[in-house]
């Protein structure tokens, strides 16, 4: 197996776990079974975590990307979760279109190449 497979195996097994994790939590919480102080403005700040450990552990220019793409929906859930400028689930969807585009345009633009390392293309 390369790296480049493993690496996405690695991000796919990590990021489900935290995902089932969160259900599991946000689930009990929901049914009055588990109660967590603050947990319903917060729990975003999982999210900015991720994407900030993507964004800087390395990796390839994709894996950067994706980090930075994880930061940014962390952040947006952050800002909604709390209010923030008067942002809530209902008026802050078109910040998510903008920001997929702006992905959409630096993968276009960089590819792999984002963070600064070329790539070759052997023949």
């Amino acid at each position: 197996m390369n790296d480049g497979n493993r690496e996405k195996r690695t991000d796919g097994v990590v990021g489900g776990v935290i995902l089932i994790t969160l259900g599991v939590i946000f689930l009990l919480e929901q049914q009055g079974l588990l109660a967590f102080a603050g947990i319903r403005n917060w729990w975003p700040l999982i999210v900015v975590a991720v994407g900030l450990a993507k964004l800087i552990g390395g990796g390839s220019g994709r894996r950067r990307r994706g980090g930075l793409w994880v930061l940014f929906v962390g952040l947006w859930l952050l800002a909604n979760a709390n209010h923030y400028w008067g942002l809530d689930w209902h008026n802050s969807w078109p910040i998510m279109v903008i920001g997929f585009g702006t992905m959409l345009v630096l993968g276009s633009l960089f590819g792999d190449r984002c963070g600064g390392e070329a790539v070759r293309h052997v023949e």
